[in-house]
């Protein structure tokens, strides 16, 4: 059986703008401007186990998972080739540019912060609890 529009909405703002809150996405899909918060929490769960919009929940988070299924490996592949075709271009600042991204993907390079405390001042610490952590007298 196919879903409503409002059931095709309640799915699409669940796994999207309500990031996975059924109460939210309900009053995205419904007009519950007149409905008080456990109704509408009631309401939410009840249209979440409906068979039909669950599997649309399902397939959606699939879709969803697939598109987000960047990882660490291909970016680095991505840059390598780019890196590689930057050498054939005969572009080198680009294949070291290249080359850096893919040590900053395996987080070989990382960018150095300093750390300040409030208004820019040196952070201040308890001696005492530095050596707990550290696990070092002097």
């Amino acid at each position: 059986m196919p879903l409503t529009a409002n059931q095709e909405a309640f799915c699409q703002a669940y796994v999207g703008e309500a990031k996975h809150n059924k109460s939210a996405a309900y009053r995205i899909a419904y007009n519950a401007d007149n409905m008080g918060s456990p109704t509408v929490n009631v309401e939410a769960c009840k249209l979440s186990k409906t068979p039909n919009v669950a599997l649309r929940i399902m397939e959606l988070q699939e879709d969803c998972a697939e598109r987000a299924a960047v990882t660490a490996d291909s970016i680095a592949a991505e840059l390598e080739e780019a890196r590689l075709l930057a050498i054939d271009i005969d572009q080198p600042a680009a294949a070291v540019s290249a080359a850096m991204g893919k040590a900053k993907v395996f987080g070989l390079l990382v960018d150095k912060k300093e750390l300040t405390g409030v208004n820019g001042a040196p952070i201040e610490m308890d001696h005492n609890i530095v050596v707990e952590f550290v696990g070092v007298t002097e």
